[in-house]
């Protein structure tokens, strides 16, 4: 792995950090514990990229 290849990996996975941090206060807990299973994936994707 390059160093630019992981600062990619880095980013994309701080981007998906805000993400989470947004749908926490935008959205009611409900709604946030239905997209829980979304948010696994997406970050079993993110780390094995």
């Amino acid at each position: 792995m390059s160093n630019i290849n992981t600062k990619d990996c880095y980013n994309s996975f701080l981007l998906f950090g805000l993400i989470i941090f947004q749908r926490s206060f935008k959205f009611p807990i409900k709604s946030y514990n239905e997209n829980n299973n979304d948010i696994v994936k997406h970050m079993i994707i993110i780390l094995f990229l």
